[in-house]
């Protein structure tokens, strides 16, 4: 238990130095006072918890800003919060325009602007989950656009044909690659607020925290994405897709049905006919269906 006391007053003191301490060897302070507007390491605050006239000094985890917990008008330490003018008071700022206000002291303010910290910490903690989800809803439905299960019978196409597909599917591709790269910011900068959240909410400078809460509870300007956009703008591509492939069976059953009887001229005379003339009256081939699967 010893050893995790010693181990959070390092952690909390690794940055200011005990103002008491002489030369190059100064000490991490553990404490700061309001009174002496000092900070302490272990070894000089021994006064502070023997000499009666110390005893009562109000000390707060060490600070590097001290003086900015000090009234300029009063030089009285600013304890107390107005929430009607949204100002930090001393002990007689109370009795100067400030006797029908709403005063508590800084720590209850500091533990209430705390709460809304951590709720929009859940909040931006939430956007950021659902960005991450709808990004891997694109990758998924970029990952499951079936273009090659027709690459077989496209290969057998004009080249010209078989360019266009490419086209369509880099332009879907570039529109997915755009949309995540647009969630990736998105995810970035709510990461960034995410990170000023929580150094916020662990920080002890009450001062620091109510000055900067406000500036990082507003949620950031991102975009909505609650509308479906996992079928990027590949609908038209794949009716296009849909409808060359029905011709390529049909032209395929056509062929395998005068190559299986090149004797009946009524074949010949058939394949040539109306297009608009249903598929299923020719047989399939086994070896059309195992092409088309």
């Amino acid at each position: 238990m010893a050893d995790h006391t010693k181990m959070e007053e390092s952690q909390n003191t690794s940055n200011v130095l005990c103002d008491a301490c002489h030369g190059n060897q100064k000490l991490s302070a553990v404490k700061s006072c309001f009174q002496c507007v000092t900070s302490f390491c272990e070894t000089h605050l021994e006064n502070h918890k023997t000499a009666a006239r110390l005893i009562k000094h109000k000390l707060i985890d060490p600070v590097d800003n001290l003086e900015d917990y000090i009234c300029v008008k009063h030089e009285k330490p600013l304890e107390l919060f107005c929430r009607d003018d949204r100002t930090f008071l001393c002990s007689i700022c109370i009795e100067i325009g400030h006797k029908a206000h709403n005063i508590v002291p800084i720590e209850q303010e500091s533990g209430d602007q705390r709460a809304q910290l951590e709720k929009t910490q859940a909040e931006v903690k939430m956007m950021i989950q659902d960005r991450i989800k709808k990004t891997e809803e694109i990758k998924s439905s970029e990952k499951n656009n079936n273009v090659k299960s027709l690459i077989a019978l496209i290969e057998r196409c004009q080249s010209e044909l078989l360019e266009v597909i490419w086209q369509k599917q880099k332009a879907a591709e570039k529109q997915a690659e755009e949309l995540i790269q647009e969630l990736e910011q998105e995810i970035s900068e709510l990461k960034r607020r995410e990170t000023a959240l929580e150094q916020l909410l662990h920080t002890e400078d009450h001062l620091h925290l109510l000055q900067t809460c406000s500036s990082v509870c507003s949620l950031p300007q991102v975009k909505s994405w609650t509308s479906n956009i996992t079928d990027l703008n590949t609908e038209i591509f794949k009716k296009a897709l849909q409808g060359l492939q029905e011709n390529i069976k049909m032209e395929l059953k056509k062929f395998f049905e005068i190559i299986h009887c090149p004797h009946r001229p009524s074949v010949v005379q058939e394949s040539s006919a109306s297009d608009s003339e249903s598929t299923d009256s020719v047989p399939s081939h086994p070896l059309l269906v195992s092409e088309v699967l």
